[in-house]
């Protein structure tokens, strides 16, 4: 095991890991596509981004193939049914998603360079200086690479006019941030091992917390209540204080980064709940899902605290 808690794989396994990446990257873009609004080719949150970064940190970065198959097949189905190209060929088709995929793989791979530049330790959720690290150098400066090489083929293939390419990549640069910092720490938290047993009654409690959560989810976003003049996003942080006090970081992550996808359609658009909730509770940081234990001199050493 190397000191990011890696094993050496197999080629089947490795395989295996590849088609697992390509499909999770696959289906984070296409079910995310289904939720946003007025989409040309940049999309507000790309959690597909975070996925490939996290897997590749986490499982290594001989699965880089996998987050190109992943984005290679979905520009084909972007290219053919949210976004259609117009007077182009099918090989020129495939030649535009194979070079937007290799700009997704370099994005990750710069993602990883950073992350082992800046972050000494396996895991940045347990110190608050490796948690700016990681949301400052690995998301707001790793994810300016992508957004600009596949613009930038699309504005010279002609698909994309000049005077909105910075429109667009501001957009496509916010949606892989926001992706990285919602994705990523799942592989984190799952990757380390676990402080506590899944006895029965503790999942029993697990599924009547995602039960709640998904509820009031509902009556936040989905427009059920017509109570506009009440902060309803604040039935949330019950929910996020005891996933995060009874499961700990892995509970508080699953939980939150459920929350900006049910945000996307919500009728007020997600800025406006994003908004508010960095408005009125300033100490909760957006409900960006990093669980911090402060500079713990247990979580100092090379390895994922037991």
């Amino acid at each position: 095991m190397d000191r990011y808690g890696r094993y050496p794989m197999t080629a089947p396994k490795q395989m295996v890991y590849t088609l697992l990446l390509a499909g999770m990257y696959f289906g984070a873009s296409w079910s995310i596509t289904h939720l946003g609004r007025d989409i040309r080719f940049a999309l507000a949150i790309f959690p597909a981004a975070g996925i490939a970064l996290g897997a590749l940190l986490c499982w290594g970065v001989r699965l880089w193939p996998g987050v190109w198959l992943g984005a290679f097949g979905f520009n084909l189905y972007f290219f053919n049914y949210i976004t259609p190209l117009t007077d182009t060929t099918v090989f020129q088709e495939i030649l535009i998603a194979s070079g937007l995929g290799l700009a997704q793989v370099a994005q990750a791979l710069f993602g990883v360079f950073l992350f082992r530049r800046f972050i000494p330790l396996p895991n940045p959720l347990n110190r608050i200086r490796d948690v700016l690290a990681f949301i400052f150098m690995v998301g707001v400066v790793g994810c300016t690479v992508s957004g600009f090489l596949s613009l930038l083929i699309l504005t010279v293939t002609g698909h994309l006019p000049w005077n909105q390419f910075a429109g667009e990549w501001l957009i496509w640069w916010l949606g892989d941030v926001m992706g990285v910092l919602l994705a990523v720490p799942l592989f984190f938290v799952f990757h380390q091992p676990q402080r506590f047993q899944w006895a029965r009654p503790r999942l029993l409690e697990a599924g009547l917390l995602l039960l709640l959560f998904y509820v009031t989810s509902q009556v936040v976003f989905g427009g059920g209540l017509s109570y506009h003049q009440y902060p309803l996003v604040y039935m949330l942080f019950p929910c996020l204080v005891w996933a995060a006090y009874r499961f700990g970081p892995p509970g508080a992550v699953r939980d939150s980064s459920g929350q900006p996808g049910r945000s996307l359609g919500n009728p007020e658009g997600p800025g406006t709940v994003c908004s508010q909730v960095d408005r009125r509770i300033p100490g909760i940081g957006g409900g960006l899902p990093f669980g911090v234990n402060g500079d713990d001199p247990g979580s100092n050493r090379r390895g994922y605290p037991g």
